[in-house]
């Protein structure tokens, strides 16, 4: 699921044009990467030709500010009027798409 970018670009401030910002929010599951993933792929799957799209590369996870507190890495956080204990992460990964041609020239030289 994707995460609202204003609330991504916050944790590190980094640039929105070459990092995607994936994971998990409030109510949406717990899954993302992981200790151990960065450098793995950020892949989607085409129903329609059973074809996989690699669109990032796993860079980190931080956990984010939210509205009503900040929540990391699923710990219990308590604010000033809530105990946040979901996990709402976001994990940053390097865009494929922006360094395309980058990379298109490294492998063919």
């Amino acid at each position: 699921m994707a995460v609202l970018m204003k609330d991504c670009e916050r944790i590190a401030g980094y640039s929105a044009s070459s990092n995607i910002c994936i994971g998990t929010h409030r109510g949406h599951g717990h899954s993302n990467i992981c200790v151990g993933d960065s450098g793995g792929p950020f892949m989607c799957k085409s129903l329609a030709k059973d074809k996989w799209t690699i669109f990032g590369i796993h860079s980190f996870v931080a956990g984010y500010k939210l509205d009503w507190g900040w929540a990391n890495y699923g710990h219990r956080v308590t604010t000033d009027k809530y105990v946040v204990s979901e996990l709402c992460q976001a994990s940053v990964d390097t865009s494929v798409f922006y360094y395309i041609n980058f990379i298109t020239e490294t492998i063919s030289s």
